[in-house]
């Protein structure tokens, strides 16, 4: 199943320096996540390259990996 997504961007505030910036911000949402596998309570592993992000299934509620075997 393919899905584009659009990036936009988030404003948050430093506690350390007390500066604001902004930082890309990517939100996946829909019931197609919950009829591929997302489910809610999954924890999610996240893969970064260039230009590449890569979402797998670690954990799932009763323990269940999202790794086959």
């Amino acid at each position: 199943m393919k899905k584009e997504v659009s990036i936009t961007t988030r404003r948050h505030h430093s506690l350390r320096t007390g500066r604001e910036y902004t930082v890309p911000f990517i939100r996946l949402s829909g019931k197609w996540l919950d009829r591929i596998g997302f489910n809610e309570g999954a924890r999610v592993r996240v893969l970064g390259e260039v230009g590449q992000l890569t979402l797998t299934i670690s954990y799932r509620k009763g323990g269940k990996s999202g790794r086959a075997g």
